[in-house]
């Protein structure tokens, strides 16, 4: 298992969501760090990759 963690801007929440519902992960823990948000998901080894790429790719778009 691997915990995958974000610091991104509030605005860009919606799309992250987005993008990590889109690759099957559903639950994630959301904190106000501030002036931004911090996300942690938890994932099998195999899928931490793929869940890096696609926060990345949502948060910086």
């Amino acid at each position: 298992m691997k915990r995958v963690e974000a610091i991104f801007k509030p605005s860009k929440l919606s799309a992250v969501r987005d993008a990590l519902d889109q690759i099957g992960i559903v639950a994630i823990v959301v904190e106000q760090h501030r002036p931004k948000l911090k996300i942690a998901v938890v994932v099998v080894d195999g899928k931490a990759e793929q869940v890096v790429r696609a926060i990345e790719s949502a948060a910086s778009a």
